[in-house]
């Protein structure tokens, strides 16, 4: 698991090139790599209380949890600049799925019919549950206060290894969501 941390681009001013420690800009971007996080098949698992039914986190999905926390806390000294507990800041999280393979290789093949093998050219592999549960796992390792501070964010699936997930996360202008009004 690696993680970078971006800054923003120096302004070009008659500011000296390096400023000294203490009034460099915090960083503007973070990007962490994770292993994937599990399909929503595997996130829970149905429970008993009594007569009561309910789901629970899965065992592996309590692993990935700690997995998370373990790759944020590894990295948390560096995360200092990074402005996480505002209640008043917009992100971006961008997500990026890696997968062995994207493609169905029965699509390409034909039976004795002449029909594919498989329904479909790409396999089944649903993002929309997986940024979700490492969207909310992520915000709160991390510390910001909630994740409805995340106002935009793109997932994209690609095809590479190992698997993984690349998630950046940027602080946005309020202003692009909120027209004619200041943070207070």
């Amino acid at each position: 698991m690696e993680f970078r941390i971006k800054r923003r681009k120096p302004s070009r001013s008659a500011a000296p090139s390096s400023p000294a420690p203490e009034t460099r800009e915090p960083a503007s971007e973070v990007v962490f790599t994770f292993d994937l996080p599990p399909s929503v098949n595997k996130q829970y698992v149905a429970v008993r209380h009594g007569k009561r039914r309910g789901k629970a986190l899965s065992p592996e999905a309590k692993a990935y949890r700690e997995h998370v926390k373990q790759v944020i806390g590894q990295a948390q000294h560096k995360l200092a600049g990074f402005p996480t507990g505002d209640h008043e800041l917009v992100y971006q999280l961008d997500i990026a799925l890696w997968f062995e393979k994207l493609e169905n290789p029965g699509w390409f093949q034909r039976d004795k019919d002449g029909e594919r093998k498989a329904k479909t050219r790409f396999k089944v592999i649903d993002v929309d549950n997986r940024r979700k549960f490492l969207q909310d796992w992520f915000c709160k390792c991390i510390g910001i206060p909630g994740d409805e501070q995340v106002f935009r964010g793109v997932e994209d699936k690609m095809e590479g290894t190992p698997e993984r997930v690349v998630v950046t996360l940027r602080v946005v202008d309020r202003g692009q969501f909120f027209p004619g009004k200041e943070a207070k």
